[in-house]
């Protein structure tokens, strides 16, 4: 494993990715008339909220106990540590990334992009941690790449059809 401070660094880039990526959501949501579109938006936000919490999670226990915690309890718990206020500038300085978007095309092509950073910085973690911290960052880069896919399908089908996708969208999107 890393030394402690590469640890809680890469804890704090992920965290400050997933705080953008809520306030990202928040403001397409806002965006959109489409019900459905803000319907996925708002999906989103709740899925980089708990994100969040695993990352926030692993963050206090590394610098408390200096060891991961298991995933199960990182997703269960409520963290206990620092706010997650603690990185407003790393948030603040990627912000005017959600501005350019003029429809909802492009916020789909801005979400697909933050998708994709987010799941290329979890492998890339999860290639120098050991094994707990590992399990850790593969399941964020899957939920990222799921995430990707499904935003994939919104764009296509919003470019194709012009609409919306709604196939199989009752309940919750995510």
């Amino acid at each position: 494993m890393r030394n402690k401070g590469d640890v809680l660094d890469t804890l704090k880039q992920a965290i400050a990715h997933e705080l953008y990526g809520q306030r990202m959501y928040l403001e397409l949501a806002e965006r959109t008339s489409d019900r459905l579109g803000q319907r996925a938006f708002h999906s989103f936000v709740r899925s980089e909220v708990e994100h969040q919490r695993i990352l926030q999670n692993q963050y206090d226990s590394m610098m408390h106990h200096k060891k991961w915690l298991t995933l199960d309890y990182a997703q269960r718990v409520d963290p206990s540590g620092p706010s997650t206020t603690l990185f407003p500038q790393e948030v603040d300085a990627n912000m005017t990334r959600v501005e350019g978007t003029a429809d909802d095309l492009g916020a789909l092509q801005l979400a697909m992009d933050y998708e994709r950073q987010g799941y290329e910085m979890y492998i890339r973690a999860a290639m120098m941690t050991d094994t707990t911290g590992q399990v850790i960052y593969q399941y964020l880069a899957q939920e990222e790449n799921e995430h990707l896919t499904l935003l994939k399908k919104f764009h296509d089908h919003l470019y194709y059809k012009r609409a919306w996708h709604s196939d199989g969208m009752d309940g919750d999107l995510l």
